[in-house]
């Protein structure tokens, strides 16, 4: 995507507050354990203070969703920490094709997050579940895929997806 078109993207989102307020969220417990949970280490803080230039991320997903939940509340807590990370959100009806268009096998996947620069730039994505739970998909082995997804849901891969998200940011750094 072209930036003036990721930029007019980004004009049309709405705050997590929103976003979690949206259709009487049936995760909103959720969203709080994790909020409460997320403890950022002196390596993440360290990366987050290193970031200087503004960075837009567009969330798009749904509050029923529990990988949205997860990964939506993770980005959310990354941007309290560094101002300059604006981040806004929007929901996947009536953005469908752009959703698809991020995956792979074409599949309206959630959430889709999309990072960029201070000029609008796509800087990189995140799709649905962090690195280390695709790699475990893509092994083929059910166990591996099996202990992965269960920890991932337990909020054992919290910091690494933090770290996801930041890789990505440092790129335009």
């Amino acid at each position: 995507m072209k930036p003036h078109a990721l930029k007019e993207l980004f004009d049309k989102g709405y705050g997590f507050k929103v976003f979690q307020g949206h259709n009487n969220n049936p995760n909103s417990l959720k969203v709080q354990t994790i909020l409460e949970s997320i403890e950022l280490d002196e390596e993440v803080k360290d990366k987050l203070d290193a970031l200087k230039k503004n960075h837009y991320v567009i969330c798009l997903g749904e509050n029923w969703c529990p990988d949205c939940t997860i990964n939506e509340t993770i980005m959310h807590k990354v941007g309290e920490c560094q101002p300059s990370i604006q981040i806004k959100h929007l929901p996947r009806e009536g953005y469908e094709s752009l959703v698809s268009s991020f995956d792979p096998d074409g599949k309206a996947r959630i959430p889709l997050i999309l990072l960029m620069d201070d000029a609008f730039n796509l800087m990189g994505t995140f799709n649905e579940v962090p690195k280390i739970v695709h790699k475990a998909m893509e092994s083929g082995d059910q166990t591996q895929v099996i202990v992965a997804k269960r920890k991932y849901r337990n909020g054992e891969f919290l910091k690494e997806t933090c770290l996801e998200f930041i890789e990505i940011f440092e790129r335009s750094e």
